[in-house]
């Protein structure tokens, strides 16, 4: 008697864990690569929502540079960029999600100008506005825009940087406004179709994105 129980329990152990096998590889698996001013201005209040709202998703999070998000987008599968400006490639599915009004931070008698690093979207907004205003500083150049605000609240500089960026710098500090906008975007490889996973992925970050507007 003991013998038949037992061969079923090993035959009813070994389809759980064939069962539970299944289960693993039939979860869905998506990369959001992140430019780091979106990751830290925008991404991060509905983070717990969305992995909420699609629990049979693994995600992986990553914060890169504009141009590695470009890269990436361009060679792999199942991966949605959220960067800071459109690359107007025939080959990508382009959404933009807000307009991003850009500020002139830090004291304007500083010798210093806080630029980020190259490739980095910030960085092609910061150059464009030193060259209309024939601004000629010193540079202290960072990959964080954390540090560049640790700077700026440490009277270290100035720069421009995104009006959403004045909720994280004390109220004391100087700023102006400048005719500089730039447009936070969604790429993708491919336009993906309405109720599909990808669709309603892109239609949840399109919303909750856009809800962050300053």
């Amino acid at each position: 008697m003991f013998y038949i129980k037992a061969l079923n329990l090993i035959k009813d152990w070994g389809s759980t864990l064939e069962e539970i096998k299944q289960k693993k590889t039939n979860r869905k698996h998506y990369t959001i690569l992140i430019s780091h001013s979106i990751a830290e201005m925008y991404f991060n209040n509905f983070i717990p929502s969305l992995i909420l709202t699609f629990s049979e998703f693994d995600f992986d999070f990553l914060v890169k540079n504009s141009e590695e998000i470009i890269h990436a987008i361009t060679n792999e599968k199942n991966v949605i960029g959220l960067i800071e400006k459109p690359t107007n490639r025939s080959d990508f599915n382009e959404t933009i999600l807000l307009e991003d009004q850009m500020v002139h931070v830090g004291s304007q008698d500083s010798p210093y100008w806080i630029e980020r690093e190259e490739n980095s979207g910030m960085r092609f907004y910061q150059e464009l506005y030193l060259d209309q205003k024939k601004l000629h500083l010193h540079t202290i150049t960072t990959n964080s825009l954390s540090f560049l605000v640790k700077l700026l609240e440490n009277n270290i500089g100035q720069t421009l940087v995104s009006k959403k960026a004045l909720d994280y710098l004390p109220q004391s500090i100087d700023w102006k406004d400048t005719q500089f906008k730039r447009h936070l975007t969604l790429i993708q490889k491919t336009e993906p179709l309405k109720n599909s996973d990808a669709g309603k992925l892109t239609t949840f970050l399109k919303t909750q994105i856009k809800k962050q507007q300053p």
